[in-house]
């Protein structure tokens, strides 16, 4: 019974975001495409060669695990050498948008400059606007491409290894001025927010669903809880506790 409401809880999180695509989908629908490389640079990341490791000129970057759709996780970030013209080439800047090559191809977010002296492994591309264009709405542009299955190797939906940087460039996205751009992301970043809110309520009740489910197996284990005798009623009481935050009590049989 737990299992089955995690993995519902758990669904949740990525309505909104499924919202959120659907949305940009019906706000760009009709635009005039282009080619991405037609108003930004796009620049594949460091080669990682960890037999030229230099102590002296380490610095920490990133790689295709911390590069989530519309979140950059910086809780495990390895680190490697960085020559001077490396860190002139490899430098990140806040609205650079993470393109991942392989793994998920095109699954993407914005830094926001979040830490300093961060570079990025070859996994990834930075992705950088030429001039007054939107790195948020080309996210959600490759994110609708994504879902889409544009990154798809053929006809049947299995996704290719890698998006070369090359493919990436030549990729045909919505080709709008900065004030539409503005608007539709305003409005499409509104629901993914929301669905963020959601993601967030969503691992608080799994983790405490799971705290619940552990006791329930120490005591069943020790012998002090005898499910056997346990009521559907009480097990739906207990379960309702958990979803309102609550810490219910170890069910008594």
């Amino acid at each position: 019974m737990i299992e089955e409401l995690v993995e519902v809880v758990r669904s949740y999180g990525q309505l909104s975001a499924n919202q959120a695509v659907a949305r940009f989908a019906e706000l760009t629908d009709g635009a005039a495409r282009g080619r991405i490389s037609y108003r930004f640079d796009v620049q594949l990341g460091k080669m990682l060669d960890e037999k030229r490791f230099e102590a002296g000129n380490a610095s920490r970057y990133l790689r295709n695990a911390n590069v989530q759709w519309d979140r950059i996780e910086l809780g495990d970030l390895k680190t490697m050498s960085f020559s001077e013209s490396d860190r002139k080439r490899f430098s990140l800047e806040p609205g650079d948008l993470l393109v991942c090559e392989g793994g998920q191809p095109g699954r993407c977010a914005v830094w926001g400059g979040q830490a300093a002296d961060i570079y990025f492994q070859k996994a990834l591309m930075r992705v950088r606007p030429r001039n007054s264009d939107s790195p948020r709405f080309l996210m959600w542009a490759l994110r609708l491409a994504s879902e889409r299955g544009d990154f798809a190797a053929d006809g049947t939906g299995s996704t290719i290894l890698h998006l070369p940087a090359e493919r990436l460039a030549a990729t045909r996205v919505p080709m709008l001025d900065w004030d539409a751009q503005s608007a539709i992301t305003t409005e499409v970043d509104a629901i993914a927010r929301r669905g963020e809110r959601m993601r967030e309520e969503v691992e608080g009740l799994v983790q405490r669903l799971d705290e619940y489910r552990d006791a329930l197996i120490t005591e069943a284990v020790t012998g002090r809880l005898d499910v056997t005798k346990l009521s559907e009623s009480r097990m739906a009481e207990s379960l309702a506790a958990v979803r309102e935050g609550e810490r219910p009590e170890v069910l008594s049989s």
